[in-house]
């Protein structure tokens, strides 16, 4: 299989994949192949960016308009994961503002200073890596 569309790495060896479907229609499905390419990414991500591939934890995803999933795709969606553009759009909006708000309350601040604070306020507005892997992949492809 090909590369992802997109990988967000994060530490400790954490992936995610992105197979974009964003051209399809709203009330379209999701193909076989559709699925059977996202399911390959780990094997890229192992391959080409991850440390230890042995232990990298990595998570495909597809982000598509609708999550329905054509009959003859259902048997390869286990352990695929689903977002619409739409929660994409919100979740960037959302961690932008939060982003925004930090730099002003940490703005003119050294950072040896303020890092356990600055720490202490990711995990208060859910911007830490535990809380984005909550939002991020609450949604199975197959329920």
């Amino acid at each position: 299989m090909g590369a992802p569309d997109c990988v967000w790495s994060f530490s400790n060896d954490f992936h995610i994949t992105f197979e974009a479907k964003t051209e399809k229609s709203p009330d379209g499905r999701l193909a076989k192949k559709d699925v059977q390419k996202a399911k390959g990414h780990p094997d890229w991500v192992k391959a080409n960016v991850s440390q230890n591939p042995a232990t990298a934890e990595i998570v495909p995803t597809i982000v598509a308009p609708s999550s329905d999933l054509d009959e003859i795709a259902v048997p390869f969606a286990d352990n695929l994961f689903y977002l619409s553009p739409e929660r994409i759009r919100r979740l960037a909006e959302d961690v932008s503002e939060r982003v925004r708000k930090l730099r002003l309350s940490f703005g003119g601040r050294d950072f040896p200073d303020a890092a356990v604070e600055f720490s202490s306020e990711l995990r208060n507005l859910g911007l830490d890596l535990e809380s984005l892997k909550r939002t991020l992949l609450s949604d199975l492809l197959k329920k």
